[in-house]
């Protein structure tokens, strides 16, 4: 049995007490990372006494950890967070930018997404806080970026948009997702942004936490994985979150998102389960033709290998910054390397 490292879970599994029978897991550590969240959460509530107020006129929803951690978790120490997500439209970036920094906070270019194309697919766009004890806010539109969303799924982000809820946080009113919607979103980020590391653990967690919530609607969460193309991705992240948490998953969800026979088979042998626990060992190209094994339609695999090896002549200029055609090539060649070794999030 494998002694439980730093997953950011820790204060959630003292709090409920919960047992994750893979792992051995020492009660003081469990005590002292639940006191020592209790410190972070107080200075990120100050944190978001700042924040909140700056988002009461611009349309935008909650993500992940923030949201979560006020609404279905315990209590919001027991959701450790590393950043503070928000989902924008990218014509209100200017406007909230423009009240971060007069905060203190400050943008941070990425090399992954360039202005250029941020401005063209969409992306994310980091603000370092002005002191090391805050946490950063990463700015998301849309909701979901990447090749692996663009060029395999259906997702109806117009959808998602509409049908947000409303609610308070420290008595500011925010908007969040729906908690289906939510669920399909932690899914995607965990399984194709991260491929099933960076706190592998933690990233079931949300999954977890979503499926004990009493009003779930697992037949809305079903139809709308099948009609986006979500089906084999959604099936192993739940089958992932039943393994490592035991969650109660009801059995006709599995059933109708089970893929076949052979992809299961595939996916076995990459061993995800170890993907979860063992981010620094597990293969960079296991990684990779994971990213296809989760495509639910075969003409989309094809798609999304041949836009890996050869993308958009637009896409490459963007992404690289190159304009000479030996540029662009070059640039091909970079961004196929940049896939199989892990280097490039989708």
């Amino acid at each position: 049995m494998r002694q439980l490292g730093h997953q950011g879970i820790e204060s959630f599994l003292y709090v409920t007490r919960t047992h994750i029978p893979a792992f051995e897991v020492d009660a003081r550590l469990l005590k002292q990372a639940y006191y020592a969240s209790i410190g972070h959460a107080l200075i990120r509530e100050q944190q978001l006494c700042t924040l909140l107020p700056l988002l009461q006129d611009v349309p935008h929803a909650l993500l992940k950890g923030v949201a979560l951690a006020y609404t279905i978790y315990p209590e919001p120490a027991t959701r450790e967070m590393s950043d503070i997500d928000v989902w924008v439209p990218f014509e209100a970036w200017h406007t909230l930018v423009s009240r971060l920094e007069t905060q203190g906070y400050r943008a941070v270019p990425s090399p992954t997404t360039p202005p250029a194309l941020l401005r063209l697919y969409g992306g994310e766009l980091k603000l370092a806080p002005p002191s090391e004890e805050l946490l950063p806010i990463e700015l998301h539109w849309p909701l979901a970026r990447g090749e692996w969303v663009q060029l395999t799924t259906a997702i109806d982000f117009e959808t998602i948009w509409r049908r947000r809820q409303h609610i308070s946080i420290l008595g500011y009113p925010v908007t969040i997702l729906a908690f289906e919607d939510m669920l399909l979103y932690a899914a995607i980020h965990f399984a194709i942004n991260h491929r099933l590391g960076h706190f592998g653990l933690r990233g079931l967690l949300d999954i977890h936490a979503l499926a004990l919530y009493a009003s779930l609607d697992w037949d809305e969460i079903v139809r709308n994985a099948r009609r986006w193309r979500l089906r084999t991705m959604l099936w192993l992240v739940l089958s992932l979150t039943v393994h490592f948490f035991g969650t109660p998953i009801p059995e006709h969800v599995l059933g109708q998102l089970r893929p076949t026979y052979w992809r299961r088979a595939m996916l076995k042998r990459l061993q995800t389960d170890e993907a979860v626990v063992n981010t620094s060992r597990y293969s960079p190209f296991c990684r990779f033709v994971l990213l296809y094994l989760l495509v639910d339609r075969p003409r989309d695999v094809f798609r999304f290998l041949w836009r890996t090896i050869w993308p958009e002549k637009q896409w490459a200029m963007a992404r690289y910054g190159q304009r000479t055609w030996r540029g662009i090539w070059r640039a091909r060649l970079e961004h196929f390397w940049d896939l199989a070794t892990n280097r490039e999030r989708l």
